[in-house]
């Protein structure tokens, strides 16, 4: 599992590094927008459900058949939905070819949401080798795929369709691979309308879990497109990307801690060790990539982005500051996780989108790409702070002990030191 979201994550990495270098700020931050846009309206398609099948499967392994047509059967209802109101968008977009890229992105991003459900039932399942197989090939076809296309001399809409083309390959290989490891079962099913509504019912807090935590992660996208334009979304994306990529550490580590974790919640003082273990991990990665994005920023954005984004290299050790309370943030958000907390995880994140967008408008006006990232290092100090909230009126281990809280206020006084030079 590990290993399979290291791969998706770097090959998402390094598509977006191709295609940044490949085309500029501004046709890349015209790209990212739209592939944004489109990934945020994928969201009512994901809905939460790769959390939930893979519990559902974990815990009634006899029941995946069933299970697994559940959750296509309530997908085709909100893409039904979803499609009908793009429909009713792209009539009134005054640019038909940037509706078709939309489009597009669109149905890719809804394909890949099928593909995610057999994902989800060989994580719950246990079959790691599989998804690891799969997401190899998937990310491999993918990165070949779009620099193919970028060689041929493909736009946007040439490569939007390459997504496309691959997305449709994850989907078929996922497939084939779960009736090659589950013979038995039918090889495609649909639960009916009534069976597909109650899961949707019943994957809600999944749903609100998950669609506030990756609306948050793209709202930024968003507001810069807004506020800025699209050479701006160019050269924060080109750096969001980075971080993105240095930020796949916190997740193969929050995965490991969770797991322990939830084995072990009845037991406090083991809950306190994990706690104050991911604490410094976390702590000491995310100081790790500070200093990297501060000591690297001219060299990094030379080497892989080129001179076109020279405007980047001021902005990188904020980028590194903002990842640097990411990780800190992660180590109390897997503490929550662990002990079934995902409500008072989405009110947290909640109280961070409104800090965030409270920020922007104030910060964004006065300093630019640098209020944006201002404005994200203090919705993420925010989240933290809920965060820390709810753990502590719990009387849950926060993981904050002497020697940690010691560790980091002198990261806080080091890093508020160094960022003035």
């Amino acid at each position: 599992m590990g290993v399979s979201t290291v791969l998706r994550l770097l090959t998402g990495v390094v598509v977006f590094i191709v295609l940044a270098r490949a085309w500029g700020p501004e046709k890349f931050g015209i790209f990212m927008y739209g592939f944004t846009l489109t990934n945020l309206a994928s969201l009512v398609a994901d809905y939460g459900f790769s959390q939930q099948l893979m519990r559902e499967v974990a815990r009634l392994p006899e029941q995946i058949a069933e299970s697994l047509a559940a959750v296509v059967s309530a997908k085709l209802m909100l893409v039904a939905v979803l499609l009908l109101i793009a429909l009713g968008v792209t009539v009134l977009h005054p640019d038909p070819e940037h509706a078709t890229v939309l489009w597009v992105l669109l149905l890719g991003g809804l394909i890949g949401s099928f593909a995610e459900s057999y994902i989800a039932v060989f994580r719950g399942s246990g079959h790691y080798h599989e998804e690891t197989v799969i997401m190899l090939w998937v990310n491999v076809l993918h990165l070949g795929l779009v620099c193919l296309l970028l060689w041929m001399g493909s736009g946007v809409l040439g490569v939007s369709l390459g997504i496309l083309v691959s997305r449709i390959l994850f989907v078929v290989l996922a497939h084939i691979a779960y009736c090659r490891v589950f013979p038995t079962h039918p090889r495609w099913q649909v639960a009916s309308r009534q069976q597909g509504w109650n899961y949707i019912k019943a994957g809600f807090p999944f749903a609100a879990e998950s669609g506030f935590t990756n609306f948050q992660s793209q709202a930024d996208t968003m507001i810069v497109h807004h506020m800025l334009g699209p050479v701006a979304v160019g050269v924060y994306q080109a750096g969001l990307r980075l971080m993105q990529g240095a930020n796949s550490f916190a997740q193969v580590l929050s995965n490991v801690y969770l797991t322990a974790m939830s084995g072990k919640l009845d037991d406090r003082s083991a809950l306190h060790l994990f706690g104050n273990r991911l604490f410094w991990q976390m702590l000491a990665i995310g100081v790790a990539c500070f200093a990297v994005f501060y000591v690297g920023a001219g060299p990094i954005t030379h080497l892989l982005y080129g001179v076109k984004y020279e405007a980047l290299i001021p902005l990188m050790p904020w980028f590194g500051l903002v990842l640097l309370a990411r990780y800190v943030a992660a180590s109390h958000g897997v503490i929550l996780s662990a002990i079934g907390m995902q409500t008072y995880r989405v009110t947290a994140i909640g109280g961070a989108l409104a800090v965030l967008f409270a920020c922007c408008a104030w910060l964004i006006p006065q300093y630019g790409l640098k209020g944006m990232l201002l404005s994200s290092l203090t919705a993420v100090v925010a989240l933290d702070l809920f965060y820390i909230l709810s753990l502590t009126l719990r009387r849950v281990p926060r993981g904050l002990s002497v020697r940690n809280v010691g560790l980091l206020v002198a990261t806080v006084a080091v890093c508020g030191w160094v960022m003035q030079y």
